[in-house]
């Protein structure tokens, strides 16, 4: 049992450097209550809300060499924004997008799995091939159109 613990030691480092090492941000300062238009190849997406006033795209891979070939932009103005999300490697890659807590999304994804949390504003989503959740912070506020 005191070798396992020993190796342990030895190894955990490497092993959490390595996760780190496929793990990487992107950032922007950007207004609250403004739109945001995200352009998303296939992928696992979630949007979350944030307190502090920028867009920042954390995304990884399986790997290092799979992580350098994915894109991120953030091209910005004063009244909006667009985020593109290109290159995305074929399974295990993930993006956290964190936006400003009151923004209005546009968001199309080609494929894969989007989460939408604690947004408020208007939310415009589609996913051509998978699957949405999107969280309505204050649900007794919506107004229904059909």
């Amino acid at each position: 049992m005191k070798g396992l613990g020993f190796w342990l030691v030895l190894l955990l480092p490497g092993l959490l450097q390595a996760q780190d090492a496929t793990e990487r941000s992107v950032q922007q300062k950007f207004i609250s209550g403004a739109e945001i238009r995200m352009h998303l190849e296939a992928g696992g997406y979630t949007i979350t809300a944030s307190d502090l006033e920028n867009i920042r795209v954390t995304y990884s891979a399986r790997n290092e060499e799979q992580r350098r070939r994915v894109r991120v932009e953030i091209k910005r103005n004063p009244a909006s924004a667009d985020v593109y999300v290109s290159d995305t490697p074929n399974g295990n890659f993930h993006a956290t997008i964190e936006v400003p807590r009151r923004s209005n999304l546009w968001v199309r994804l080609s494929a894969g799995e989007l989460v939408v949390e604690d947004v408020e504003g208007d939310k415009n989503l589609e996913v051509r091939a998978g699957r949405i959740q999107a969280d309505i912070p204050h649900p007794d506020t919506v107004t229904r159109r059909f």
